[in-house]
Order: C-alpha cells, then structure tokens, then sequence
C-alpha cells in the first residue's frame, strides 16, 4: 500500500468510523493524486483503489477525510439518524474512492482489491457487513451519481466469502491433482470460447461455471419467458465478456430457452434482441411482457 498524505482532513471529535463509503473518482490516479494533495480543494479519502488494484491511502482512518461533502436527501439510515443530530457525516466514515468513471464498470483486480480492503477496514473499526454499513456516495447525496455502476452486491458478497473462505476437504496429496484438474478446466472454457465465438465474443468463461449453471438450472429449470424446458440456456442479463466479475452471481443469470416453442427462440430473441453479439438490458421486463402475453393469448 502506497501513502500519500493529504492536508485535507480534521480530527473525529470523539466519534468512530460506524459506515464505509463507496466512491468513484471521474478521474484517473493522477488527476486524484493531484487533486488530494492540494489544500485548496478541499477534498480527500481515506484510500484509493487504482484499476491495476494498487491501494493509495491519503488520509489515516483515525482521522476524518473531507470526501462526502453536501448530505441531501439521504436514504442510509445511519446517515439519516446523524444528520437529525448534526454530525458531521466525515466524522462516521471511512471513505474509498475508485479509480474510473460512473458508467464504466471496475476492472477485476480493483473489485477483488475493494472486497479485500473493505473486509480489513470492517473488521478493525467492528463495522457489519452489509448494505447498511457499506454505503454508496449517492445513499449521502441523491444528487450525485456517484459510485456509477460498481456492483455493491457483489463487493459485500466478496468480502463475506473473504471473511469466511471454504473449508477445504482435499487431502495434501490430491493438491496436485485439483490443481491440474482447474487448470485444464481454464484451458477448456478457452477452447469452448473460441467454438461459441458467437455467443460468448472469445470471452473464457470461470473454470466454476459448468456447476454455477447446472445449480441454477435445478432451481429454474423453466424458460422465464414461454416456460418451456427444452433446451433451455442460462442468460447472463449483464454480459460476463464485459463484467467478468459478475459471471458467478446469481442475481444476474435468467433462465432461457432456444427450442423456437412459440415461434421464436427466446434466448437469441429476447436475451440478444436477435444476435448474439447484441445485449438487451430490459430482458427481466421483456421476459415478463412476452410471458404475460403468452399465458393469456387467444
């Protein structure tokens, strides 16, 4: 972790870090550097998270940084209750900014760098882990946009596994053996890549994927837009080739068909909106409407 301080920060008057703020910075690690390491902005973080996962840390986090500014319409609960008090929101909170900008997502590193970094942060300052403690900027702020499209689910739900990581049951001799096991399921779901080039735009799907999909097909086995079970597909709603660290969770998979049951084929239809190499970002809606208008056609 590098340490650059920052000459924007004051003292937590007796008060002790109770949430974790969420930010992005709308700007690359140098125009932040600059920017945090002048008094007359007036603004700072406790950390930076760079894309490459580099740390930055500007302001010690027994001292308070100059970060959430204007409290407007917030929606924390936390931040509510203090603000009724007239506390000053800085004095509650530790703060870490991402580098990149609102409509663009985290690059890999950087979330499981954040997960990391959160996870170390709560459990020094007895913070729980949970929406409720781990805060987007715009939760403060409802003007702002701020923290983007980073996937708030997906850093708590990183850090709870961080926190509690699987018991392993391999016996030391059989390391070996697991080991090469992943390494030639990676070296398959590259190959499988390159043959589903349509589907998947090169992109190597996680070598846990084959059992994410078959657990997610047990629980909804049932197309979600004309109920069929013939050929049905798991649909990521947000594109793994673009959001890699979402290819797991299951909040972003749907269950599709491609048998052509009414017609159609509701994978390439209303998942791809005719091409593969096409995304449709309303496809929960979408699956809806045509599955309502199936149900109840003439």
């Amino acid at each position: 972790m590098q340490q650059i301080r920052s000459p924007n920060f004051s003292f937590r008057e007796g008060y002790k870090p109770e949430i974790c703020v969420i930010h992005i910075t709308e700007g690359n690690r140098k125009s932040v550097i600059s920017e945090f390491s002048s008094f007359s902005t007036q603004k700072s973080s406790h950390y930076l998270v760079c894309k490459d996962g580099e740390i930055i840390q500007f302001v010690p986090e027994l001292l308070s940084a100059w970060t959430q500014g204007i409290v407007n319409n917030p929606t924390n609960e936390i931040v509510i209750q203090h603000t009724k008090s007239r506390i000053n929101i800085n004095n509650i909170s530790i703060s870490i900014e991402h580098e990149g900008y609102a409509n663009q997502p985290l690059t890999p590193v950087q979330y499981e760098t954040s997960a990391k970094l959160i996870l170390d942060i709560c459990q020094r300052n007895n913070i729980p882990l949970d929406c409720g403690h781990i805060v987007k900027h715009n939760e403060i702020n409802n003007w702002k946009t701020c923290p983007g499209i980073i996937n708030m689910d997906y850093l708590i739900l990183r850090a709870k596994e961080l926190q509690n990581p699987p018991i392993s049951l391999i016996p030391p001799e059989n390391a070996f053996q697991i080991s090469l096991l992943k390494r030639i399921l990676e070296l398959y779901q590259k190959l499988l890549a390159l043959l589903q080039q349509e589907k998947t735009l090169g992109a190597a799907r996680n070598w846990r994927w084959p059992k994410v999909r078959r657990e997610h097909l047990n629980n909804f086995p049932m197309c979600a837009v004309c109920g069929g079970i013939d050929k049905i597909e798991v649909h990521h709603i947000k594109p793994f080739y673009s959001n890699p660290e979402l290819e797991l969770l299951e909040s972003n998979l749907l269950t599709l068909c491609e048998s052509g049951k009414n017609g159609i084929v509701c994978h390439r239809a209303i998942g791809h909106l005719g091409s593969y190499q096409s995304i449709n970002k309303d496809v929960i809606v979408d699956a809806g409407w045509w599955k309502e208008k199936i149900v109840n056609r003439p």
